[in-house]
């Protein structure tokens, strides 16, 4: 039997969050956890530090009304989700993005930077306005920085950045930079003040964080927290359910506990230190049964694991019937009876399912999936056998399957190599320490299958990497004519139409990509994002827009009675 992929709703949500029916309060405080700790707070490094935005925003962001506490269109439940008709404005109230090779951002007027009186950076920019002149010197600045991501990305080098008026920002680009300057100027850019890095050269240091955002950054003790107060200025008010109208954010105080352990930061959660905490399939069943008052809602994991890559340069794996035998020869259903919580994502490769994304999604219970997907998907060891045979292996062959040894992927590989050892298959397992596996995985040295890296969701619609072009993200190094013509039409779509005519093509290519058998997917199993009952308006958002960390944090509240009625 096929297992169904495409959750019918999605929205395992209903069961576990109602609407809120009582009026937000203001105060409180939430602690929630960083598994590591941040070593800078400036956007010119490279890894990008995920606490900028809670004090510095972007031109726009994900449309709080349009996830759970609103239609319920969106789920907020991954990051990197870059759909431009699910974004609202933050620094920006509104622009005009359908010309191909420019788009035009109007900047919210009477926003200003936050006035920390304690701060001497914040007293130096006292409390100005925002203009277009912000916007253009922080993106411009990002851009020409070589250890910024943005900076590491050629093609934003040529877009031209203006500001032909205190409130206007113009971007113009060549129409195949469209998507990418987009996602990156839009937002992932949190605006600064330029007399802050005039005074003092950066913006690493925490004291040096001037924004416009929700919450001012007031303390920072490295390898134990991040703290952060409310921003009593903030322009942005709640836009729906009981407190529409109210000034955000609620909360009094956002403090962020660094905690590299996992088994610390579980119990941190336990025992109320810490209010939010995401939990594996295998851990959840621990918390609900010991506490029937935790709150929780069901997410598909992203980190469901790499998927396992075929070298495409190899020629035994240039045959397809070796490819689908080796698909055929994997026991899907038990695999996600058994191995996965008998609750995970079939098709994972090149992008998974995700509501916000849905448009570009092909399920295996969707009406459209042709047979020569589905067949790849119901376990056949003697159908396996047969086509081996007629691709002239008939006893079999031998091939190496290469892995970094954490134990999730050896224990997978493990796994593998039982189920494939009954169609005649043969695996012999290496592994490697994992900065030498990442080595390997962008050189591209593995030479016959891998369990390799996973490309995102705007990534793969924009530039396709994970099955196109010479990125190491195209780990099974395809070169597939059928391919190279639709991401020709995507990105053409993509700039003169729109992103879900854009998403409807991607769709429609993979029939084909998925009966090539180029990757064999992993399923991912679903995690537990779970709350204390005090903490009110959160649904288990992740990131609500795309790489806005934690800005959800803005519209929830603390209820501080019931907390304490808690014992907490």
């Amino acid at each position: 039997s096929t297992m169904p992929t495409t959750p019918v709703s999605e929205q395992p949500q209903k069961e576990a969050v109602k609407q809120a029916t009582e009026a937000p309060k203001y105060g409180g405080k939430l602690t929630l956890t960083l598994s590591g700790d941040v070593n800078s707070f400036d956007a010119i490094n490279s890894n990008i530090p995920d606490v900028i935005e809670l004090t510095n925003e972007e031109l726009w962001t994900g449309d709080w009304t349009r996830g759970p506490a609103g239609t319920g269109e969106v789920a907020w439940d991954i990051s990197g989700a870059d759909v431009w008709e699910y974004k609202t404005g933050a620094l920006a109230d509104r622009w005009e993005i359908s010309a191909p090779d420019s788009a035009t951002f109007y900047i919210r007027k009477g926003v200003r930077f936050a006035l920390d009186p304690k701060s001497e950076a914040s007293r130096l920019v006292a409390g100005r306005e925002l203009t277009a002149e912000d916007v253009v010197y922080t993106i411009k600045r990002v851009v020409a920085s070589p250890t910024a991501r943005l900076g590491q990305q050629p093609e934003l080098k040529e877009v031209e950045i203006s500001a032909p008026d205190k409130y206007t920002v113009v971007f113009k680009y060549k129409p195949e930079t469209k998507a990418e300057a987009l996602y990156r100027f839009a937002d992932y850019a949190q605006i600064i003040a330029k007399e802050v890095v005039d005074r003092y050269g950066d913006t690493k240091n925490w004291r040096n964080q001037v924004g416009t955002g929700p919450f001012l950054l007031t303390d920072h003790v490295p390898g134990s927290q991040v703290a952060f107060f409310r921003n009593p200025a903030h322009w942005r008010t709640n836009p729906i359910g009981l407190g529409k109208g109210d000034q955000l954010p609620y909360l009094s105080e956002l403090q962020l506990l660094i905690i590299p352990d996992a088994s610390t930061r579980e119990a941190a959660f336990r025992t109320g230190k810490t209010d939010i905490f995401q939990a594996s399939w295998e851990a959840f069943p621990r918390f609900t049964k010991e506490n029937s008052q935790l709150k929780w809602v069901k997410l598909v994991s992203a980190s469901g694991g790499a998927p396992l890559s075929i070298n495409m340069k190899n020629p035994r794996f240039q045959d397809i019937r070796v490819r689908k035998a080796l698909m055929m020869a994997t026991d899907w259903e038990s695999l996600v009876k058994y191995y996965f919580g008998g609750d995970a994502q079939l098709v994972t490769w090149p992008i998974m399912y995700n509501s916000q994304y849905a448009a570009m999604y092909l399920g295996l219970d969707d009406p459209d999936t042709p047979e020569s997907v589905k067949e790849l998907y119901r376990y056949n060891p003697e159908k396996a056998r047969q086509l081996l045979k007629e691709a002239g292996y008939s006893s079999g062959f031998k091939t190496t399957l290469e892995t970094s040894s954490t134990s999730s992927n050896v224990d997978y590989a493990a796994v593998i190599k039982d189920m494939w050892a009954k169609a005649g298959i043969e695996l012999e397992i290496k592994t490697y320490e994992s900065g030498v596996w990442t080595l390997r995985m962008q050189q591209l040295l593995w030479q016959e299958l891998a369990l390799s890296s996973l490309g995102g969701f705007g990534a793969q619609l924009s530039a396709m990497t994970a099955m196109y072009g010479p990125s190491w993200v195209n780990q099974p190094r395809v070169d597939d004519p059928v391919i190279a013509k639709a991401y020709e039409e995507v990105r053409y779509a993509l700039a003169y139409k729109s992103q879900n005519e854009a998403m409807r093509l991607y769709r429609e290519l993979m029939k084909h990509v998925l009966a090539q058998a180029y990757t064999i997917p992993r399923p991912a199993p679903p995690a537990y994002q779970m709350w204390w009952p005090w903490v009110k308006n959160y649904h288990g958002e992740q990131q609500v827009g795309t790489w806005n960390y934690r800005t959800w944090t803005t519209y929830l509240w603390v209820d501080q009675e019931l907390k304490k009625s808690m014992g907490h």
